[in-house]
């Protein structure tokens, strides 16, 4: 069965909140998980098509053991009423910011410092 993402509208377990962004891939939402009672990251496919379905399983298995500060954690595969997602750790959209922030201020500061080193 193929589902269109214009027809998702969450399940009885997630109910979306917002849309977070999307890809070539597909849309991602943040959602409330009722079951833990949680806000997750929801990231569906575009068109659930057998390759679409293969590449999101071989995203979803290669990250799901990956712990690392920057990378979020993936929790579960889901297909529900046709429409394939896996759901992981929602970043607030503020702390993503602050962090971006960060780092563009760091690689500044190295940039400048590096050229004052290579002037004297």
């Amino acid at each position: 069965m193929e589902a269109s993402p214009a027809t998702f509208r969450g399940t009885d377990r997630f109910a979306l909140l917002d849309r977070v962004g999307e890809g070539g891939m597909g849309v991602v939402y943040r959602a409330h998980d009722r079951e833990r009672d949680v806000v997750v990251a929801l990231k569906t496919l575009t068109r659930a098509s057998a390759s679409a379905i293969y590449q999101l399983k071989k995203e979803f298995r290669g990250l799901a053991d990956l712990v690392h500060p920057n990378v979020v954690q993936l929790y579960e595969l889901v297909c529900a009423d046709g429409h394939w997602f896996f759901t992981m750790g929602a970043r607030r959209r503020r702390a993503l910011r602050r962090r971006g922030a960060r780092r563009r201020r760091r690689r500044r500061h190295r940039t400048g410092a590096g050229l004052g080193r290579e002037i004297s």
